[in-house]
């Protein structure tokens, strides 16, 4: 009978182990800062995230002092950006 249980518990804990991985990777960065450091950092992110999961599904709030990694095309990042961008799926 000991045994019945013990087997059935490791089943019931294999089976919760098995569910809990997650079938997509969703992330979403926050971007409010116009240091050149951490939006390189945050395009870095979006690159290793694209790398080693294709399928991943990412996006990037930027608001405030963190708008000029879009809008101007004189910034040191908006090469990456567009690259990025040219690179959705």
């Amino acid at each position: 009978m000991k045994k019945y249980i013990l087997f059935t518990c490791i089943a019931l804990l294999t089976g919760l182990f098995t569910k809990a991985q997650p079938g997509t990777y969703k992330v979403i960065f926050d971007m409010s800062s116009k240091d050149t450091v951490n939006q390189q950092a945050l395009i870095r992110e979006l690159t290793l995230i694209r790398q080693s999961s294709p399928d991943a599904q990412m996006e990037v709030v930027i608001y405030g002092q963190g708008l000029p990694l879009v809008t101007n095309e004189e910034s040191a990042p908006h090469s990456a950006v567009q690259q990025l961008l040219a690179d959705k799926k």
